[in-house]
């Protein structure tokens, strides 16, 4: 394994001597950040089903007036 560098008053970074990155190793945070992530996707896509459903119900509305007025 890697040997990284501590940065002096952070608790979840690190620096990669190799490539001088600067790497999170905060794991539970990541997990946290793609649970929320796929939450607020969950959520888009139910409104976009909503989204549908009023625009079917819309044009079902549209016919059911056009057939009254032709009967």
């Amino acid at each position: 394994m890697k040997e990284y560098i501590k940065i002096k008053n952070e608790q979840h970074l690190v620096k990669d001597p190799n490539s001088k990155a600067i790497l999170n190793t905060n794991v539970e945070g990541l997990a946290a950040y793609k649970k929320r992530k796929q939450t607020y996707a969950k959520i888009e896509k139910i409104d976009q089903l909503e989204d549908k459903v009023k625009s079917i119900e819309s044009k079902i509305d549209e016919v059911l007036t056009t057939l009254k007025k032709v009967l």
